[in-house]
């Protein structure tokens, strides 16, 4: 290779280099844009915050909402790259109450959550038989949400089902929830030795 060819090879390398942060910065500009302009279309909420997943970029914006004259919610993706309304409607929070969720797979794999799922086809949304196309439908119906899991059980008690052929336990707290991931936290906290004693149909797959 030549002293031209390596030294044009050398300045390709740089400029992708540092053009990264650039376009990570373009691409989670355009989730929050997009998670913006949806927000804008919805009436009678104030955003107090907006984050998104951080891994290799920010993705998968959440948002914290005030509803007017009610409480607080929390919605997850929101933005273009994961928003799939009515099919996936996802809450950290609603009205005070937070959510964990200990889920055996079909593959006898256990894993956690701190959102729950009220799209159509989901267990829980089933069950309460409203179908949301838009994040106004969802506060437009924030009051019979916010019943709907007033009659679940509250921690430490927990609430059993079987969701998509999974084994689910649910647990539902007086509380807020953080405006991250709160799972991450899990694990140093005391619900996680707690759901260790979980009485598992298949007793093999205890955490």
């Amino acid at each position: 290779m030549s002293k031209n060819s390596t030294i044009i090879l050398f300045g390709c390398i740089s400029f992708i280099i540092l053009s990264l942060p650039f376009l990570f910065t373009t691409i989670f500009d355009l989730n929050v844009l997009s998670a913006q302009m949806r927000l804008r279309k919805t009436q009678n909420i104030e955003v107090i915050k907006l984050w998104g997943h951080r891994d290799w970029m920010y993705e998968e914006v959440s948002a914290r909402l005030k509803v007017k004259n009610k409480g607080e919610i929390v919605l997850y993706g929101i933005s273009d790259d994961v928003f799939n309304y009515p099919y996936s409607v996802v809450l950290y929070e609603i009205d005070g109450f937070s959510f964990i969720k200990a889920i055996k797979n079909n593959n006898n794999t256990i894993t956690y959550s701190s959102c729950i799922k009220i799209g159509k086809n989901s267990y829980l949304g089933k069950r309460l038989g409203l179908t949301f196309y838009t994040i106004q439908d969802v506060i437009d119906h924030y009051d019979s949400i916010a019943n709907f899991f007033k009659t679940f059980k509250r921690y430490p008690e927990y609430n059993y089902f079987l969701e998509d052929n999974q084994e689910t336990f649910l647990f539902i707290f007086n509380q807020k929830s953080c405006d991250v991931d709160n799972i991450l936290d899990l694990f140093d906290t005391p619900i996680y030795d707690y759901l260790k004693t979980l009485p598992w149909q298949n007793n093999s797959c205890k955490p």
